[in-house]
């Protein structure tokens, strides 16, 4: 039950932008949700992001597909998440990969979920978009797409 209040209650301060959504399919082994940030504080719950960004998108897929576009990590900043400056580095990666090679030695298969902040401009432009496909290249395209977590 309290969950459930958590889910409504995310869902009622950041609404979803059902249009822009890239569904799962076994090809792209991942999909992509759109959501708008609190208009006052540039959050989506604990992440923080700039005074530029009003929409974040939320991948989550294949780490195989996922963990070559990742291009920043999040740090802690006065108790929220945001993206850490400069970009993810070697190690870093590494860290991640390393983990999810973990998982895989226990026979667990794992999702990779990733955040990446979005201007007003990039959304009108995912807005004129046709098709899934093109959405999903802007989403991967080089820039601050952060690890949530695997």
């Amino acid at each position: 039950e309290e969950d459930g209040y958590h889910t409504r209650e995310l869902l009622r301060l950041h609404q979803l932008e059902p249009r822009l959504e890239v569904p799962f399919s076994s090809a792209r082994k991942m999909s992509a949700v759109v959501c708008q940030l609190s208009p006052e504080s540039h959050t989506l719950a604990t992440l923080k992001f700039g005074v530029e960004h009003t929409h974040c998108v939320l991948l989550k897929g294949a780490p195989d597909r996922l963990f070559p576009k990742l291009g920043a990590v999040l740090s802690t900043v006065e108790g929220a998440l945001a993206l850490a400056e400069g970009s993810m580095t070697d190690e870093e990666r590494q860290l991640a990969a390393d983990s999810n090679d973990e998982l895989a030695r226990q026979a667990l298969r794992s999702l990779l979920l990733a955040v990446r902040p979005l201007t007003a401009a990039e959304v009108d432009k995912l807005r004129s978009m046709e098709t899934a496909e093109e959405r999903l290249a802007l989403f991967l395209a080089p820039g601050p797409l952060a690890l949530l977590g695997l």
